[in-house]
């Protein structure tokens, strides 16, 4: 019968001898790492381990050299800075611990490295498994922390902080929770006894005795845990604005202030219970509404994922990211997370781009090809040329233009900022009617009333109600590859009755190739034509223009280029430049002779006379034609609009099903046909990639541009597809059309609560603390409902169908 490892519990293979001596007893080990790791641990002194796990450790592997080298590669001054932040004067690391099962690891690994020299404190989170290793500035190097985290078996990675701002937040909201709800505790059970004491005749003594002890306690609650309403109500007077925490705050100090004053009267209700109460509820609804906005943020994923350091070519040196050049091929490793835009080296490589698209396919690259920062390398090393680091890759561009998505201000809804503006003082003026009303009626409970009138009524749904559901839709979007710059165009899109399509790099793939190269009679040396049609096209982002350029670098002997100027064509119709005395031009040929469906010819002519001809080659893309179906199933027109002369309307509108066709559009003629259909109440959905298309993108009502296609149409554009296929613009006018339900919903709420809760209080139906957790169950349950829009999944849809 096999032994089990004593360290990890795995079989011992046979004919194995790691073993070693303790506590009277021989210890069996299934490797060196695992002997190595467990001797280390004894020696240490932390042999409770074995005695307090519940699992069995983690497999320990001895560190090579290459993983030694990236350890040190932390230590490096622009990465250990960007990795360490000062926290009360000392330096915050952050892992992830792979590995940690139970709580033993949890204190195995916590005892580990505070016995470490520079280790200040070291606290682990055993759910999500990850460690904040507080170090004394400049003393112990981050590699000997990876190493120890090692020897035990565990793998470490290096992570930033992920919304600290948001951490400080709710851990501060935490805290003044945790000391209202002792204090709404205390003072509850101390206004049981004078409830119960009044009816059997206390003492005066007595009674006057737990006035006090709930006033010190009040006073704690309303100077500490209500200091955030205080300071809101503050900061609104200053801007001379009514916001909401003005009459939070008014009761709450209203309620301490009368009952201090009857306490030191001898007479008099006392409030303090109410006082304590409804601030415990009121800042767990704040706390709960602050977790599941910043859920709702969580739209794209932080650049922070991105490695640190990256492995050079030669297999062994480990290279800051920052430090890495356009120019530099570095090695990704199987699993890993790639780390700057490039070009693949090898001859293929699967990709994992979920990340961009959320597309979960793994996408097979070819050589040459883009391989982006933020996608993640499948089935083997691959080797890749750097051509963006840092701010200039695409993924950074990605998650600033959904920053400002998230954050624009068209989010907020004009109509319910102004309801809301108002809604305070109307607030304040029903609560002011409510204690006259009271006061009339010579009633003593008064103060009750009109504490629950200020705390129950909740502009803040109204004000949530539009900015939750978009950034929750907006999220959801990015999940699908789709990057929505503009937010109000979800709720711009579910009105679109015309989707218009560009044909070349939107309907097809854009990957032209070049399949025929004919040069007509002439003297011209084929390697200057092939230079100069070279430098013509350099630089240019048309699908055209880069097919060509690629298949004269691919050559074996590449051409070299003339010195001259190239200067557009009118219309985006090619590009020209004057060379040894002639005027020469590149531009797609207008009379359609020889073109089939998909291919092009694109001439190089000499002063007019065709010189070398270039037939190209495109392919539609895989879901093209079943996205225009599906248009059609939404009860959308839908409309080509092409520069190309290819072919005739009539073949195109046959093999794309589209409703209308037209060709050899200059950018000129699509942006006026957009504004004649405008003018006519119709409204329209863009879709293109090129250059020529920005100005139509631009016009429409809603855009959406191809990530692929040129910058200046994606600036143009609403929002941006990130990857290869069409279907995902179909989720998108499902994903708005959703939206806006939601958006309805919770306008419908925040009225319906509002009509009916406020006036419930008028009436006494609502203590103030009932108040409070009805205030704060209304803007979580906006919220939440928004929330959905993070799981929702689009479901067949017609127009002026709710979903």
């Amino acid at each position: 019968m096999s032994q089990s490892c004593f360290h990890c519990q795995e079989p011992v293979p046979e004919g194995l001898s790691y073993s070693f001596e303790w506590k009277g007893e021989t210890r069996h080990f299934c490797c060196i790492g695992c002997q190595a790791a467990a001797r280390w641990i004894i020696d240490q002194g932390l042999d409770e381990y074995y005695e307090r796990r519940t699992e069995a450790a983690p497999t320990s592997t001895p560190v090579d050299d290459q993983e030694a080298a990236l350890m040190a590669a932390y230590d490096n001054g622009g990465v250990r800075q960007s990795r360490l932040r000062r926290k009360d004067n000392l330096e915050e690391l952050w892992l992830h611990i792979e590995g940690i099962s139970c709580a033993a690891c949890v204190w195995i690994l916590e005892k580990t490295l505070s016995q470490l020299d520079g280790v200040a404190a070291v606290q682990i989170n055993a759910v999500t498994r990850k460690a904040a290793v507080s170090l004394l500035p400049d003393s112990v190097a981050i590699a000997d922390i990876l190493a120890a985290i090692r020897r035990l078996g565990f793998r470490p990675h290096v992570v930033c902080t992920l919304d600290e701002e948001n951490s400080a937040e709710h851990k501060d909201l935490l805290k003044r929770i945790g000391v209202a709800g002792l204090g709404a505790m205390q003072t509850m059970m101390f206004a049981t006894g004078l409830y119960f004491g009044d009816a059997g005749d206390i003492a005066v003594q007595y009674r006057d005795l737990l006035h006090w002890v709930s006033l010190l306690v009040a006073t704690v609650v309303v100077g500490y845990s209500a200091q955030p309403f205080f300071r809101g109500a503050l900061r609104s007077i200053r801007a001379r604005h009514l916001g909401m925490d003005v009459p939070i705050a008014l009761a709450i100090a209203s309620a301490w202030g009368l009952s201090a004053l009857h306490i030191v009267l001898g007479q008099g209700e006392i409030y303090l219970d109410s006082a304590t109460m409804f601030t415990f509820f009121l800042l767990i609804g704040r706390y709960l509404l602050a977790r599941a906005q910043a859920r709702a943020a969580t739209a794209v994923k932080p650049l922070d994922n991105l490695p640190d350091v990256v492995l050079l070519d030669d297999g062994k040196t480990w290279k800051p990211i920052e430090s890495v050049v356009p120019g530099d091929v570095i090695r990704v490793p199987q699993h890993s997370v790639v780390p700057v835009d490039g070009a693949l080296v090898d001859d293929t490589a699967y990709v994992d781009e979920a990340m961009l698209t959320g597309e979960s396919t793994p996408i097979l690259r070819r050589k040459g090809e883009p391989i982006l920062a933020g996608t993640r390398m499948l089935h083997g090393t691959a080797r890749i040329t750097a051509e963006a680091v840092g701010e200039e890759c695409y993924l950074h561009t990605l998650t600033e233009l959904q920053s400002q998505a998230i954050h624009c201000r068209d989010q907020r809804d004009p109509l319910a900022d102004r309801i809301a503006r108002y809604f305070t003082l109307s607030v304040l003026l029903m609560a002011g009617i409510t204690g006259l009303g009271w006061w009339l009626a010579s009633s003593e409970w008064l103060l009750s009333p009109v504490l629950a009138v200020l705390v129950v009524s909740c502009p803040c749904a109204l004000s949530l109600a539009m900015p939750a559901a978009l950034t929750s839709a907006l999220a959801r979007a990015s999940e699908q590859g789709l990057l929505v710059k503009e937010a109000s165009a979800l709720l711009r899109l579910p009105d679109i009755t015309t989707c218009i399509f560009d044909k070349t790099g939107t309907l097809t793939t854009g990957r032209l190739r070049v399949a025929r190269r004919t040069v007509h009679g002439t003297t011209w040396a084929d390697s200057e034509l092939a230079g100069l049609a070279l430098a013509l096209q350099a630089g240019s982002e048309h699908p055209v223009a880069k097919a060509i350029v690629k298949f004269h670098l691919e050559q074996d002997d590449r051409p070299s280029e003339p010195d001259i100027r190239v200067e557009e064509l009118p219309h985006g119709r090619g590009r020209q430049a004057s060379w040894a005395g002639q005027t020469w031009t590149i531009a797609t040929s207008r009379d359609g002779s020889g073109h089939g469906l998909l291919s092009r010819e694109v001439v190089l002519s000499c002063n007019g006379d065709p010189v070398v001809c270039y037939t190209l080659e495109d392919e539609w893309r895989p879901d093209a034609l079943d996205v225009v179906q599906a248009l059609h199933q939404f009860g959308l027109r839908t409309a080509l609009l092409t520069g190309d002369s290819a072919a005739t309307p009539g073949q195109l509108q046959e093999a794309t099903k589209v409703h209308e066709v037209e060709t050899s559009f200059t950018p000129e003629d699509k942006l006026a046909w957009l504004q004649g259909i405008q003018a006519k109440g119709q409204r329209a959905l863009m879709v293109g990639d090129g250059l020529n298309d920005a100005p139509i993108l631009a016009q429409a009502d809603v855009s959406l541009a191809i990530a692929a296609g040129a910058q200046l149409s994606q600036r143009a554009a609403d929002a941006i597809l990130a990857g290869d296929r069409l279907q995902p613009m179909l989720f998108f006018i499902q994903l708005a059309q959703q939206t806006r339900h939601v958006v309805r919903q919770n306008y419908l709420w925040a009225l319906m609560y509002n009509a009916i809760s406020i006036p419930a209080a008028a009436m006494g139906y609502l203590s103030p603390w009932m108040a409070a957790i009805g205030m704060s169950a209304s803007s979580l349950l906006v919220v939440v409902n928004a929330l959905r829009l993070r799981r929702w999944s689009a479901g067949h849809w017609k127009r002026g169908e709710r979903t």
